[in-house]
């Protein structure tokens, strides 16, 4: 059946993803469509990061056959790598406004004046580094951290490590009484395509604090951007609140 739709998205996905593709499809609104093209990437370090730059470059360069009113490019660890270069790369080729997921998040804390992180990444050392200084870097108090390791207790090392973990593993790693006792104003899930989405209101009525996932306040400013915004409140506190007024679109 042929839906009217009123705005598109175009949506940059690793080709290894299963998550973020779906979750965008669960809670986008029916009236909004998601166009998706896929950039190759599995094993996750600082060099292959580095070099999808030009590829994700590419891939929005065809999505624009699609027509989206915003590109976003899911990839929360990618934004680490010369997030604004990126950015304006993209948009610069395409003539598309340009959505990362860093600055939704960057954007999103500035506004609800909340920048004491607690942090979990599922990364090897070396990235879990470079997304705490990217962090610090954008004036966030990074005040608790912890890794997520797989069931064998090793980081993970691809993107289908990162999506096969599964949720009960994620909540059993949490130590609700550290995340508490560390002051943190919000809890951060630090990467893309993490399991865990439709449980944020369940974690945020445990901790007393918001929680972050990536799929989730990249929607938000996407949605946000379009002058397309609307309550979900099955996606916790950051939509509850009144939207911000972004763009006019």
């Amino acid at each position: 059946m042929y839906h009217h739709y009123v705005k598109t998205v175009g949506l940059i996905v690793p080709s290894s993803d299963v998550n973020i593709e779906a979750a965008y499809h669960q809670f986008m609104p029916e009236e909004i469509a998601v166009a998706t093209n896929r950039i190759s990437l599995n094993r996750l370090s600082v060099q292959t990061l580095e070099e999808l730059l030009p590829h994700t470059e590419q891939a929005a360069v065809d999505l624009c056959h699609a027509e989206p009113d915003v590109l976003i490019s899911s990839s929360l660890t990618l934004g680490c790598f010369r997030d604004a270069m990126l950015q304006n790369c993209v948009e610069q080729r395409t003539g598309i406004p340009c959505v990362t997921s860093l600055l939704a998040l960057v954007n999103l804390l500035n506004r609800c004046g909340k920048h004491r992180l607690a942090v979990l990444t599922p990364y090897q050392e070396e990235l879990n580094i470079l997304f705490k200084a990217t962090l610090l870097k954008h004036g966030i108090d990074v005040c608790y951290t912890k890794q997520l390791v797989q069931s064998d207790g090793t980081a993970c090392q691809s993107i289908r490590e990162i999506q096969d973990l599964r949720w009960e593993e994620l909540w059993r790693q949490l130590d609700a009484g550290e995340v508490k006792a560390s002051g943190a104003e919000i809890l951060l899930f630090g990467s893309s395509g993490l399991q865990g989405v439709d449980k944020i209101p369940q974690m945020e009525e445990i901790l007393g604090i918001p929680v972050l996932i990536s799929e989730q306040f990249t929607l938000l400013y996407a949605l946000e951007y379009l002058g397309q915004y609307r309550p979900i409140p099955s996606l916790g506190w950051i939509f509850r609140q009144e939207p911000s007024p972004i763009n006019s679109a």
